[in-house]
């Protein structure tokens, strides 16, 4: 493990890179400039509808907390449908490209282009 992500001595005591690059797999910008408070969505959702619902429900407050839940998501799901896609970024497009060609790259060589895919993103404007 320490070989593949953190580097790590060799007999002659040098130090050797790590198989896959930080950038490769450390997301902290990501989830640092990200507008949800946690990497894990649905922790977040779960944290939420158990501040609606309360510490013991009854059976009642567990129903409407869920009918208002589905809801919510239902008026999401309808502004989502309102809102114009955008076409696709180059980004997306390069990524879409790189799925295409799973299976025919070795993973480090995958892994390295998928670095270089997201290693240029700009989180800035979500803060």
């Amino acid at each position: 493990m320490e070989r593949t992500w953190i580097g790590s001595k060799n007999d002659n005591g040098n130090f050797c890179a790590p198989i896959f690059q930080y950038n490769h797999w450390i997301v902290h910008d990501g989830t640092r400039y990200s507008p949800d408070r946690t990497t894990n969505v649905a922790e977040e959702w779960n944290k939420r509808f158990n501040k609606s619902t309360g510490k013991k429900p009854t059976l009642l407050r567990f129903s409407e907390s869920l009918h208002s839940e589905i809801a919510m998501i239902r008026q999401t799901v309808a502004e989502i449908d309102r809102t114009p896609q955008p076409l696709p970024s180059d980004k997306e497009i390069r990524l879409a490209q790189l799925l295409n060609q799973y299976g025919y790259l070795s993973t480090v060589e995958y892994f390295d282009r998928i670095g270089e895919i997201f290693s240029k993103i700009d989180f800035s404007y979500l803060s």
